[in-house]
C-alpha cells in the first residue's frame, strides 16, 4: 500500500473541478484508491463519494492506493494536484 497526504489550499475546499480531476486520474489505474478525511473514506473513482468527504480549506486528506499499479497511481495523483495548483 502506498500513501500520500495533501492539504486543501483552495478557499472553496475540494469542490467539483478538483474532485472530477481526482476521479479521472484515479480511474486510469487498476488499484483501489481511497481518500480519507477524519472518519470518512471515499472511493476516488466516484466523484459523489469524493464530494461527500466535505473537505474544506486547511483539511488534510490521506490518499491510499493498493494494487498492482499503486506507486504509479500515487505519483499520477500528486502530479495532477501540482498541475491544478499551478
Amino acid at each position: 500500500m502506498r500513501e500520500w497526504c495533501f492539504q486543501i489550499t483552495d478557499p472553496c475546499g475540494l469542490h467539483a473541478k478538483p474532485a472530477s480531476m481526482l476521479m479521472m486520474t484515479a480511474r486510469k489505474f487498476q488499484s483501489e484508491i481511497r481518500g480519507d478525511l477524519n472518519k470518512y473514506s471515499a472511493d476516488l473513482k466516484n466523484v459523489i463519494e469524493i464530494l461527500g468527504l466535505g473537505a474544506e480549506f486547511g483539511d488534510r486528506v490521506l490518499i491510499r492506493a493498493e494494487g498492482p499499479d499503486e506507486a504509479e497511481a500515487i505519483e499520477a495523483i500528486k502530479e495532477a494536484f501540482e498541475k491544478e495548483r499551478g
